[in-house]
């Protein structure tokens, strides 16, 4: 299949880089190249001309944007030729927000097919439209990697930003601190806690291999929606790093709790968890080795993406 892929641009990054942990437009270009299928990359901030060029050029058989983009007047201008437009959207952020319904609902009307990494967002948006399907979020084994052997010298990682207006994930954080463990930090809005911006892939594979813990604290606010996964999930299971997860409604659908990681619903619990598998490294690596076998069965990029692509077919009777 031809596949046009519309992603969000990071800095220093470019179609021949995907050092960038956030840069799914790439990843999921790589691997439908590496599936035989051929591909191109353009990106939100590029102009009329260029999307105009590039549709001339290769005519996809579909148009793949990883995100809700900037806006929908290229997006339509495209459809108007015949082509079918495919979203992928990989975002907690859903209609319940009042301030980003109106979008939504656009995008609803735009796009031929909306594929979330949420499953609760599906039944949500039923109301509006039929066009949402859920399939998981995926783990890149080909970009998480390192020939590196590894002790695992740091107590508890935490990879992510800190969210505004809820204190709910810098309150978690400070907690471990207090406590007196070896918490490192990578993410924006945390340097007075000694976190620091990195998101190379290589350096978060390192700290996720060499840490103990992996801590996955929501962003703050309610979980409204099943399945209301951060990748964050399939990256510190998919490093073979333990993953300590606050609790997620349906987890259980797809993960044990104390078979492939655990979950917490109150911070003391956290920290509770915390010091019971420090003290216990045979049951933690027992558990990290099992939830990285679950992940590498089933969510491997190479698996997720021949998903999408049946959806799309299927859906878009492509």
């Amino acid at each position: 299949m031809k596949i046009l892929i519309i992603a969000k641009r990071f800095s220093n990054i470019d179609v021949n880089n995907d050092l960038n942990i956030y840069q799914d437009g790439i990843r999921i270009k790589k691997e439908l190249e590496r599936q035989k299928h051929k591909v191109r990359i353009l990106f939100y901030d590029s102009n009329i001309k260029e999307f105009r060029r590039c549709y001339s050029d290769f005519c996809p058989d579909f148009i793949l944007q990883t995100g809700m983009g900037r806006g929908f007047d290229v997006l339509k201008e495209l459809k108007s030729l015949g082509t079918k437009l495919v979203m992928w959207y990989p975002d907690a952020y859903w209609l319940s927000q009042e301030s980003r319904k109106p979008k939504f609902l656009k995008a609803f009307d735009v796009f031929d097919l909306i594929l979330t990494t949420m499953k609760g967002h599906v039944k949500v948006a039923k109301p509006y439209t039929n066009k949402v399907v859920y399939c998981s979020h995926y783990f890149d084994n080909t970009f998480y990697k390192s020939n590196k052997k590894f002790q695992k010298i740091h107590d508890v990682v935490f990879v992510g930003n800190k969210t505004n207006p809820s204190p709910q994930r810098e309150e978690y954080l400070k907690s471990v601190i207090d406590q007196g463990y070896d918490l490192r930090i990578i993410g924006w809005g945390f340097k007075h806690f000694g976190g620091f911006i990195n998101y190379d892939g290589e350096l978060i594979t390192d700290y996720y291999k060499s840490s103990k813990i992996g801590l996955n604290i929501i962003s703050g606010g309610e979980l409204d929606y099943d399945l209301q996964f951060s990748v964050r999930v399939y990256q510190v299971m998919g490093c073979g790093c333990f993953l300590l997860t606050e609790y997620i409604p349906s987890i259980e659908k797809m993960f044990v709790p104390g078979k492939h990681l655990d979950v917490f619903h109150t911070k003391e619990e956290m920290l509770e968890k915390i010091d019971y598998y420090l003290k216990h490294p045979e049951i933690r690596e027992k558990i990290a080795k099992q939830g990285q076998k679950k992940i590498f069965d089933k969510y491997t990029i190479d698996i997720v993406v021949k998903q999408y692509l049946k959806i799309i077919r299927e859906k878009l009777e492509l």
